[in-house]
C-alpha cells in the first residue's frame, strides 16, 4: 500500500511507506529481496502529483513523472530496476524534486532489470525545472544516467554513476554539483551544454570521447581524475577553473578551443598523451603550475591564443612548448629534456623570460627554435652560465642550442629561484 506524505518537514523514517506495485504491464511488480513477486498491489501512478516516498525493490517499465511542486523521496536501501518495452521507455522525469538520500550502509540503486546489463538499457533520470539530491546512490546502464536541463539543479555526493551509453551526467543549461563520486560512460563521462558543473574529488571517465566536456559552460573541477580519449575538453566556455586534477588522455590531457575565455588551468598533472595541453583561439586564459611529461608531440601547444603561461613544466616531450600566434607570455616555466625542441615558435612575438631551458634537443633540435626575427628571449637560463649555443653570436655557449634570429643576451647565469 502507499500513502501521500503530508509535508516535507516530516522525518524520512515517518515517510517510508511500503509499495506493492503492478505497473501497466501485467508482469510488473515490486520484488522482495529474494526476487519473488509479491501479490499485486496499488498501481504506480504515471504522474506523481503528491509528495510520496518509495521503498523496497521495484520494477519499472514506463516513464515515471514527478510533477512540478511535488517531491518524490526514495528511501535508503531502495532498488529501482528499469526496463524499456516496445511501447515505452523507462526512466524518471522530474519537474519537481527528487530526493535519494542513501547511506553507506543502505545505498540506493537506479539500474537495469536485465540480467545481462548493457549501457543504454533504459532512459535514465531527467530533471527539468526542478532539483535533485542524490547521496550514496548508484545509477547504472542507462542512455544518460542523470540529465539536468533548463535551469534545474542537482547535487550528487558520494555516488557511482557508471556504464552509460552517452554520458553519466549531462547538463543542458542546468547546474550540477558533484562531490567524491565516480562517473563513467561509453562516450563522455560528464557533459555540459550551457549551465555548468562544480566537481570536487572523485573520477570521471569517457571511453570513446572525453572524460569531461564543457561547451559554452562555466565549470569548476578541483582534485578530479579525468580519463578519456581527451581527458578534458572546454569549447567556447567562460571563467572555467580546472585545478589540482589528474588528466589522463590518450590524445589530449586538456583541449581548450573555440573562443574559450577567462579559463584557469592550474596545478594539474598531465599523464602521457599526444599533446598534453592544447589551447586554440582562447582569450585571457592562464596555464599555471601544470606538469606535463612524455607527450608524444607537444607538452603545451598554443595557437592564436591570448594566454599566460606561468610556472609550468614540460619534461621529456617531443617539443616542450609550441607556440603559433596570439598574445603569449611565458614566464618561469621549466622546459627540460625534451627530445626535439624545448620550445618552438612558428608565429607571433611572445614574451619569453625567466624560464629554464636545459638538456633539450637530444634528437638534433634546439632549446628554442624559431625563424621569426626579433623575438626577445633574454633573461632565461639555458643550462650553463656561458649561455646558449648560438651560431655567430655565442658559438662557445655550453647551454642549449638556439636558432640565430633570437635575441638571447643577457641570459641568466644561474637557474631562477
Amino acid at each position: 500500500m502507499y500513502e501521500r506524505a503530508p509535508y516535507l518537514g516530516k522525518s524520512l523514517s515517518a515517510l517510508i511507506l511500503a509499495w506493492l506495485v503492478a505497473c501497466s504491464a501485467a508482469d510488473d511488480a515490486i520484488l522482495d529481496p529474494e526476487g519473488d513477486p509479491l501479490e499485486a498491489g496499488t498501481p504506480l501512478p504515471g504522474i506523481f502529483d503528491d509528495d510520496t516516498t518509495l521503498t523496497g525493490e521495484l520494477v519499472v517499465r514506463r516513464m515515471l513523472q514527478v510533477a512540478r511542486g511535488t517531491t518524490l523521496s526514495v528511501a535508503p536501501g531502495t532498488t529501482m530496476l528499469f526496463r524499456d518495452t516496445e511501447d515505452s521507455v523507462a526512466g524518471i522525469d522530474v519537474a519537481g524534486v527528487l530526493l535519494a538520500p542513501g547511506s553507506s550502509e543502505l545505498p540506493i540503486r537506479f539500474g537495469t532489470l536485465d540480467t545481462v546489463p548493457r549501457p543504454g538499457d533504459w532512459e535514465g533520470i531527467t530533471v527539468h525545472g526542478g532539483s535533485a539530491l542524490l547521496t550514496h546512490t548508484r545509477i547504472d546502464h542507462a542512455r544518460i544516467g542523470l540529465r539536468v536541463t533548463g535551469g534545474a539543479r542537482a547535487r550528487i555526493d558520494t555516488c557511482v554513476i557508471d556504464s552509460h551509453a552517452i554520458s553519466a551526467v549531462m547538463s543542458e543549461l542546468g547546474w550540477i554539483e558533484i562531490a567524491q563520486s565516480a562517473l563513467s560512460a561509453d562516450q563522455t563521462g560528464a557533459w555540459a551544454e550551457g549551465g555548468g558543473f562544480r566537481v570536487t574529488g572523485g573520477s570521471i571517465a569517457g571511453e570513446d570521447d572525453a572524460g569531461f566536456r564543457g561547451h559554452a559552460s562555466s565549470d569548476t573541477l578541483v582534485g578530479v581524475r579525468l580519463e578519456g580519449d581527451d581527458a578534458l575538453v572546454l569549447v567556447g566556455g567562460f571563467e572555467s577553473v580546472v585545478r589540482g586534477c589528474t588528466l589522463d588522455g590518450r590524445q589530449h590531457g586538456a583541449r581548450l578551443v573555440g573562443r574559450i575565455a577567462d579559463a584557469v588551468v592550474d596545478s594539474n598533472l598531465v599523464l602521457p598523451s599526444i599533446v598534453g595541453i592544447l589551447v586554440i583561439d582562447a582569450r585571457r586564459t592562464r596555464l599555471v603550475g601544470n606538469s606535463v611529461r612524455n607527450a608524444a608531440e607537444a607538452g603545451i601547444e598554443c595557437r592564436d591564443a591570448d594566454v599566460e603561461l606561468l610556472g609550468n613544466s614540460a619534461d621529456s616531450c617531443d617539443i616542450g612548448l609550441w607556440l603559433a600566434g596570439g598574445d603569449v607570455s611565458a614566464l618561469g616555466n621549466s622546459l627540460v629534456s625534451n627530445h626535439t625542441d624545448g620550445a618552438r615558435i612558428d608565429a607571433g612575438m611572445p614574451l619569453i623570460s625567466g624560464n629554464v631551458f636545459a638538456d633539450n634537443g637530444s634528437h638534433g633540435g634546439y632549446g628554442l627554435r624559431t625563424e621569426v626575427h626579433g623575438i626577445d628571449a633574454s633573461g632565461n637560463w639555458w643550462g650553463d652560465p656561458s649561455g646558449p649555443e648560438q651560431e655567430i653570436y655565442n658559438p662557445d655557449g655550453l647551454g642549449d642550442r638556439v636558432t640565430r634570429p633570437l635575441i638571447v643576451s643577457p641570459w641568466l647565469i644561474a637557474p631562477p629561484d
